[in-house]
């Protein structure tokens, strides 16, 4: 049988698939085997086509050479450069970790739910998890793992059937919805379940009418916040005629306006292509280095990797890894229990251990970074 995939998952068509063709704007640019066409990485990068890490890797160390596709034709190219660079042996700067955290700002205690049925099906298995101030942090897993049905008991939209969740010491259950939509933003998966009003503008002010703010303020903050995400110009717009991805920064506007501590992107670049995830993605780390504690929920490892300061693996209900998202994915064989597979950045990183190179490099620059600055 023949098969036809289309996709945005540049690694995956990298592993399997025998014939590729990239288009862009209607026309094909490229075409041929994945090693054919994956090599073109000036052009693909041009068009906004993600290139695999381990070709861009390649051809940012070595461009004159033919581009590697494996990790261990990877390995090779590593290993010569190095060579090149430093015969004798070379002398790595080993990174540091920031482990600094603010405050203790929502905790999750023995948190348990159910969800009526016959059976039953128990989506999360005695929780807990400490969230501070100002974390970029990842929470991934396969679907079912329980990462969305955890998010939701931090907005009531679920009540827990074990456990108890306190915001700033609070319980949560003692918070009005007030209350926790100014603690606590959500946007969703799907930007259609969100959107309801006649104009960009209306849908963010929706909140914050009921929230009875002055009206200065509330001019002041829909500027702020559709200035932000970049519809400044939409004011009017009726939501719906929006792109897939404008209407995703809408929701992520509206939820912004309210000035939250936290902000939960709920699978952030679903429909997404590789610049519309990253789209996303910057607005997340914006919303962070302005003080925000951002939770993003990906399946998108090349994302967690890039932005994601701290990542939470969850696997049947259950915590499985917690901690630097470095140190997380070095822990390959827990990984595959959440059957997550590790950039392959970080597969190549493990490889090269024996060759001196810092462990907990999970992306074409940092290695390119390590790689460079040999002493």
């Amino acid at each position: 049988m023949t098969t036809i995939l289309t996709t945005h998952a540049s690694e995956e068509v990298l592993r399997i698939v025998d014939r590729s063709i990239a288009l862009s704007k209607g026309e094909i640019v490229a075409e041929g085997t994945p090693r054919e066409v994956f090599s073109k990485v000036k052009l693909l990068d041009s068009v906004g086509i993600q290139v695999p890490q381990i070709p861009m890797l390649g051809y940012r160390l070595a461009p004159e050479r033919p581009v590697p596709m494996t990790i261990e034709e990877g390995k090779k190219v590593v290993i010569e450069f190095l060579q090149q660079k430093h015969p004798a042996t070379a002398l790595f700067t080993q990174p540091t970790l920031d482990t600094r955290k603010g405050e203790v700002i929502l905790e999750c205690f023995d948190l348990s739910y159910v969800y009526p049925g016959f059976p039953p099906v128990e989506a999360l298995r005695n929780v807990n998890l400490t969230i501070h101030r100002g974390e970029m942090m990842a929470i991934i897993g396969q679907n079912g793992s329980g990462k969305t049905t955890l998010v939701k008991q931090f907005l009531k939209l679920l009540k827990p059937s074990k456990g108890k969740i306190l915001f700033k010491g609070n319980d949560i259950q003692r918070l009005t919805t007030g209350e926790l939509a100014t603690s606590i933003g959500l946007a969703l998966q799907n930007p259609d379940e969100q959107l309801f009003t006649i104009s960009c503008k209306k849908e963010v002010e929706f909140g914050l009418r009921n929230l009875k703010l002055p009206e200065d303020e509330i001019k002041s903050r829909v500027d702020e916040a559709l200035g932000f995400v970049g519809l400044q110009e939409q004011w009017d717009t009726f939501p719906f005629r929006l792109s897939f991805g404008d209407r995703r920064s809408l929701t992520v506007a509206a939820v912004i306006a309210m000035r939250p501590d936290i902000i939960v992107m709920d699978e952030p670049t679903t429909a997404q292509d590789y610049l519309g995830r990253h789209r996303i993605a910057r607005l997340g780390k914006r919303l962070n280095e302005k003080g925000h504690t951002v939770i993003m929920i990906t399946h998108d490892m090349n994302l967690v990797t890039q932005y994601a300061d701290r990542t939470v693996v969850m696997a049947n209900g259950e915590i499985l890894l917690d901690g630097s998202t470095s140190q997380v994915f070095s822990e390959h064989e827990t990984l595959k229990k959440a059957f997550i597979k590790p950039p392959p950045i970080a597969i190549l990183d493990k490889e090269l251990e024996p060759n001196g190179v810092p462990q907990g490099l999970l992306t074409v620059d940092s290695m390119v970074n390590a790689l460079t600055e040999v002493q």
